[in-house]
């Protein structure tokens, strides 16, 4: 009861109690509340009075809303009327609609709109709901669930089952719109007379939208002869809000793969260096590499293996982990990440995944296969790209972190690197081929003066490791040498450092009486990752 309703109600009481009796009194006191309320439309919505006839409609006068409920009023007599709130459960308030094939409720509570106690519910002989676009068996935005878990576009609640407050399940079907969810009430009046209400109910409903996950490098130091990248995990949930706190992301690397969409199809003995060196990058998308991708059945849990590839003589196991990676055509997160291999079929070249959700074949999948381990044959030892910080982790305040360790040898080198989670219980993940890059190569300049080289030249450098104390980089590609003066030469090349870091760099066709300088001190990743076919 508002300050305006208590100014009147003392008055009111204070004048009718001296001349007229209790009874009397708060029927004559209700009176004048209600036609003070007509009066003043600032202290109470407006009530409609129902007609005296039969059946008549009774729309609940003004509709007001909050930002989560929606309200409406019934007139009933001068000691009835009733307020109607409608609600929608929290995960459709979070979020301001529900997601298609979503379950959720619809909360109503219906009170004396003087006295705010739960309304007296014997005279409402029926309350319906529905959904405003419907067929005869289903709806078509969503249907209601009964207690038998019966599923229907209409949900009729007999009198006896009545309460004033209550809860009622509605599930989402596959159409994402705006549409409304209608309630009605059946109000008894007099013997032969009722009266029917109905409040619309806004209703939003959207498409899922897919989760979201990134990886993204933030920084790399050198410690106790290992270097170590860390890298940032963001996580939002398919409405765009970060993942709750507290949720497990696993992650992992493949290192130097056994069967890889893009490897290289001919040996490095069939390539110049020259080749290696300056084409990799325009030859990247040639026939030269294998383009080659997969199908992914997702309600078997199968990956198909393309054509090319066979099985009985690709040594994969059960240890192997599976990625998927993003290309042109596929990328959704629901799909990248690793997975598990849980059987291996060489006769039907495809190997099952440990997967625990459901949906449509997926083709045109971009992977790569392989552990985390790398044959080292300068040291002929294995290098390990896996550390347990990089295993799980989890979410605080929408992100994760993670990092990557790895020995000085790997430096120049690619791996795959993935991360994996659940939300809302639906697979989420993200993949990606990342340069190991420690803190950079040490760099060195080639100077040669054509009055004592003549129109070539060249030198052997060993080329160092950033921040390692002198450790060498082993079988790094080097970029091509940058200009460390003008350009008075026609052509530069280095190659491929050995064990102990050693290369040789040459200058080639200097200008006559030219001085030309460069510098070498960056490199390109094994591009070429090489496979047997």
């Amino acid at each position: 009861m508002n300050i305006y309703k208590k100014l009147l109600y003392a008055l009111f009481v204070a004048a009718i109690l001296f001349t007229t009796g209790c009874e009397t009194s708060v029927r004559d006191l209700e009176d004048e509340l209600s036609r003070a309320a007509q009066q003043n439309p600032q202290t109470s919505p407006d009530l409609n009075t129902p007609e005296q006839n039969n059946t008549t409609p009774n729309t609940g006068g003004t509709i007001t809303g909050d930002e989560n409920t929606t309200v409406g009023e019934i007139k009933i007599d001068a000691k009835n009327a009733y307020r109607v709130s409608l609600s929608f459960s929290d995960n459709y308030n979070q979020k301001g609609y529900y997601s298609t094939q979503e379950i959720g409720q619809i909360h109503f509570n219906i009170t004396n709109i003087y006295t705010n106690a739960p309304a007296d519910v014997s005279i409402i002989d029926s309350i319906t709901l529905e959904a405003e676009e419907k067929n005869s068996t289903d709806g078509k935005y969503f249907n209601f669930i009964t207690y038998s878990g019966e599923q229907g576009p209409v949900y009729v609640i007999p009198k006896n089952s009545i309460r004033a407050a209550d809860n009622v399940a509605i599930k989402m079907n596959k159409l994402s719109g705006t549409t409304n969810l209608v309630f009605k009430a059946k109000i008894k009046l007099k013997e032969d007379q009722t009266s029917d209400y109905e409040l619309k109910i806004p209703l939003v409903i959207e498409k899922n939208r897919s989760s979201s996950m990134a990886i993204v490098p933030i920084g790399t130091r050198f410690e106790n002869g290992l270097f170590i990248d860390r890298f940032v995990i963001h996580v939002v949930d398919k409405y765009g809000n970060k993942a709750k706190d507290g949720t497990s992301i696993s992650t992992g690397v493949i290192n130097n793969p056994k069967l890889y969409t893009n490897a290289f199809n001919e040996t490095l003995n069939d390539i110049t260096n020259k080749y290696i060196l300056h084409d990799v990058i325009k030859y990247e998308n040639a026939s030269y590499f294998r383009n080659d991708r997969g199908s992914f059945d997702k309600n078997n849990a199968a990956f198909t293996f393309p054509y090319s590839i066979d099985l009985l003589e690709d040594p994969i196991t059960n240890d192997d982990t599976l990625v998927f990676l993003a290309n042109e055509k596929k990328y959704k997160p629901e799909n990248l990440g690793g997975w598990d291999i849980e059987d291996i079929d060489l006769a039907n070249n495809k190997v099952s995944l440990i997967n625990m959700d459901k949906g449509d074949l997926i083709d045109d999948v971009s992977f790569v296969v392989g552990n985390e381990y790398r044959y080292d044959e300068c040291s002929q030892t294995i290098m390990n790209a896996a550390a347990s910080s990089f295993e799980a982790t989890e979410v605080k305040d929408g992100v994760a972190y993670a990092e990557l360790r790895y020995v000085p040898a790997m430096v120049g080198k690619s791996v795959f690197i993935y991360a994996n989670s659940r939300l809302n219980d639906k697979h989420i993940g993200i993949s990606r081929k990342i340069t190991l890059t420690g803190l950079g190569l040490t760099p060195n300049t080639l100077t040669c003066d054509y009055k004592d080289t003549g129109p070539n030249c060249g030198v052997r450098f060993k080329m160092l490791l950033n921040g390692t104390d002198k450790i060498p980089a082993q079988n790094v590609y080097l970029e091509q040498p940058t200009l460390a003066g003008p350009q008075v030469f026609s052509i530069t090349t280095a190659s491929k450092t050995d064990c102990n870091g050693w290369t040789t760099v040459t200058i080639e066709g200097i200008d006559e009486n030219k001085t030309a300088s460069v510098t070498v001190g960056n490199f390109i990743a094994d591009e070429l990752i090489i496979n047997k076919k």
